[in-house]
């Protein structure tokens, strides 16, 4: 595939190569082999990496690296990694708003979590519009599992890889996809562990939330995201509507999240519906069509896999209908933030659109994503 793309009239035409790695394999030593190939045999390469999961590869361990090639014709886009070890989240803010020049049309950010307000971070974007994701740690689920993130230069935990979208003639559309119907009643955090660990919500136990409207009870069955995926918790940023999965709770009741919730936040359970989510999916695709995206990248979240099952692809075939060779990706929760508001987001399907100059007359321009095996 490399010698493909090397010969293809966009690589050799193209100002810039962005490559995209989304990684499902968590030893940093194949990790590195697999840059160091990518920089050899594709000198124009800039890479940003991150490790995420697709079920569908999984089942061939053979193929387990998606890569997906954006050919700019213009100087489009700068790399940039922001060290956050030992640093706060304010401080992490203040050097994310620092690197991003004028004329920044949006910001793409890679990272694993470990115990950091995204959203908080991303306040340091101010009206730039954000994306990206959280990178699926090994073990996925697991407490202890470790994710990464990368570039040209390196892996790492605790960094943010921020691509930053620039090029005077590029044009970015960015939409989000949600799709769950709130019901019941608006209840409070009254007590939490930390961002990350709810104890109380309206002075009882966390979970009696889900013993209550689910009947499950928490203190004889352990928490399985398979049981309540169509049921996440919204809070509500502005109007904007964020789900929040808890993925285990403890005999004490407290639940426990990927994503940070504040002591004070207003939460409520909430429903899906395959054929509602689809039709708000269609309707931005609808959309995209209009925009004609000379490239597409979608960030779906796993719990959305989960709940459509056989029929996750009918989303990634919708955008597919527009783009043809849009890609995708899975993390453990994905980034939307537009006018100032947004920040991390769980059970959504954020896309984006690339094109360079008008609809009119563009400049090629194309993502080309490619299944790479083990080795090559």
């Amino acid at each position: 595939p490399y010698t493909t793309l090397f010969r293809s009239p966009e690589y050799n035409t193209s100002a810039q190569v962005l490559v995209f790695v989304f990684e499902q394999n968590w030893d940093t030593s194949i990790i590195h082999k697999k840059i160091d190939t990518i920089k050899h045999k594709l000198r124009k390469a800039e890479i940003a990496g991150i490790t995420h999961v697709d079920e569908n590869i999984l089942e061939h361990n053979e193929h387990n690296t998606i890569l997906s090639f954006l050919m700019f014709e213009q100087p489009a886009f700068s790399i940039r990694r922001i060290d956050m070890i030992g640093k706060t989240d304010e401080e992490v803010a203040a050097l994310l708003r620092s690197e991003l020049p004028n004329g920044t049309k949006c910001v793409m950010t890679l990272f694993q979590r470990l115990n950091r307000d995204i959203g908080r971070i991303l306040e340091g974007a101010g009206d730039i519009p954000a994306f990206g994701a959280d990178a699926v740690v090994s073990g996925f689920f697991d407490d202890g599992g470790i994710g990464y993130v990368f570039n040209c230069n390196g892996v790492y935990q605790d960094a943010l890889i921020l691509v930053i979208f620039h090029g005077e003639n590029l044009q970015v559309q960015l939409s989000y996809n949600f799709g769950w119907t709130p019901v019941g009643k608006t209840v409070t955090v009254t007590d939490i562990r930390d961002e990350y660990n709810v104890t109380e919500i309206d002075g009882k136990p966390a979970a009696e939330l889900y013993e209550t409207y689910l009947g499950i009870p928490y203190k004889r069955n352990p928490l399985s995201v398979m049981n309540i995926c169509e049921f996440p918790l919204i809070s509500e940023d502005h109007g904007l509507r964020k789900g929040r999965i808890p993925y285990a709770w403890d005999v004490d009741g407290t639940l426990r999240f990927m994503a940070a919730i504040h002591k004070g936040e207003k939460l409520r359970l909430s429903y899906g519906l395959p054929q509602q989510i689809f039709s708000q999916v269609y309707d931005d695709a609808e959309a995209f069509r209009a925009f004609e995206p000379q490239a597409l990248l979608m960030i779906i979240c796993m719990n959305r896999v989960i709940f459509l099952q056989d029929y996750e692809h009918l989303e990634i075939d919708a955008y597919r209908s527009v783009q043809p060779e849009a890609a995708f990706l899975h993390g453990n929760a994905e980034v939307y933030r537009e006018h100032g508001v947004g920040g991390e987001m769980h059970s959504a399907l954020v896309a984006v659109g690339f094109r360079e100059g008008s609809i009119q007359a563009r400049p090629q321009a194309r993502a080309v994503p490619l299944e790479v095996a083990e080795g090559e």
